[in-house]
């Protein structure tokens, strides 16, 4: 029972197992090959997805900074084109300057300082902040270049991180009689830090902005604001004025892909970046999940594979069985046809063998038949 349980399936052909095998061997590699190549290509794509995804980032922040720099505008111009702070009237330039923190959101502090650098006035008062401004770029570049300038990060003496706007006033003989300086403290500053509240990315992203210098402007670890990291691969490519895409290993060791900008009029540079891992997790989980349907469909395309193979041999046992019949001298039986594919064509043309040979036997009997009578 077991012999003909086994010659049934064919399992004891050696063109069975060599079929069976072969076949086995192009299924598992066609599929390897595709595991490989999806291997290959899924970070690709991912990459290139998250290279949208802080792109995108980017240009929403960007948007942000314009407003900022909107506002910086109008104030240079409305301080600019004001004749009171060329007055002496200490009373009328505080009661300016007050107009100026009451209804700008983006200045925490103003000051007006002479040509020497010493403050005339401020609001709120603090000169023991203020002092002699002569070597603080907000004064020199205003005094040198008779435009405003927004100066990069740098501390006050109580600590705080800001940047000040620094405006020349200009008389009527064209030349720099004063400086308004507008400050911007960046840790309580509400306007600039509500521009930049929700702009993280996914799980360990994140984005942040530098100034010139390379000093961190804004980031959403608020104890790294005015951190220098100029030593970062896209800060130096934002010092140069350049914008891009690209893999970097921030300070703290991470690989990350960062999307940066280039903001020329403030020179800012935004960067909003993900971690390189995040891109795998995609190949992890497909990975797992290819593994587990491997070993799911494992028995099923074996069993598949050899009801394949079987059905591949059969006319091939069919045909061993009818020549052995001949072999024994049995011309009477056929093989069943039911199509036209080349193995078809062979059994028809076998059969026609087979009645020929029969025809040719039958009348050899006749004629020795008729011999003998």
């Amino acid at each position: 029972m077991n012999k003909s349980w086994m010659d049934h399936w064919g399992l004891k052909s050696s063109i069975f197992w060599r079929n069976y095998l072969l076949n086995l061997f192009l299924l598992f590699g066609t599929l390897a090959i595709c595991f490989e190549s999806a291997r290959a290509i899924l970070p690709a794509i991912e990459r290139e997805e998250h290279k949208t995804i802080t792109e995108a980032t980017v240009d929403r922040l960007a948007n942000q900074v314009l407003l900022i720099m909107d506002e910086l505008q109008h104030l240079t111009e409305s301080v600019k084109t004001n004749p009171a702070f060329l007055s002496n009237d200490i009373k009328l330039l505080d009661a300016e300057l007050k107009t100026i923190t009451t209804y700008s959101p983006l200045t925490d502090n103003a000051a007006i300082f002479d040509k020497q650098g010493n403050i005339i006035t401020s609001t709120p008062k603090n000169e023991n902040e203020l002092n002699n401004v002569s070597l603080r770029s907000y004064f020199a570049e205003p005094m040198k270049t008779k435009a405003a300038y927004l100066s990069p990060v740098f501390f006050t003496k109580s600590g705080q991180p800001v940047i000040v706007l620094g405006i020349p006033i200009i008389d009527t003989e064209q030349e720099v009689e004063r400086i308004v300086g507008l400050r911007i403290e960046l840790l309580q500053n509400q306007m600039m830090q509500s521009f930049f509240e929700h702009f993280d990315i996914g799980e360990n992203g994140y984005t942040y902005i530098v100034d010139q210098n390379g000093r961190v402007l804004f980031h959403p670890q608020k104890e790294r604001i005015a951190e220098d990291v100029n030593e970062n691969a896209v800060v130096k490519e934002l010092m140069q004025g350049n914008s891009g895409y690209q893999k970097v290993t921030n300070l703290q060791g991470s690989n990350m892909l960062a999307s940066y900008r280039f903001i020329p009029y403030l020179h800012w540079g935004i960067v909003a970046q993900i971690p390189v891992e995040s891109t795998l997790f995609s190949l992890e989980a497909f990975e797992d999940r290819i593994e587990k349907l491997a070993l799911l469909l494992l028995l099923p395309l074996m069993i598949l594979v050899g009801l394949h193979t079987r059905r591949t041999i059969e006319p091939i046992k069919r045909l061993q069985k009818a020549v052995g019949e001949v072999t024994n001298g049995n011309y009477d039986g056929h093989i069943p046809t039911n199509g036209k594919n080349e193995i078809e064509v062979l059994f028809q043309q076998f059969n026609n063998m087979v009645d020929t040979i029969r025809q040719n036997r039958k009348n050899l009997n006749l004629k020795r038949q008729e011999l003998l009578e």
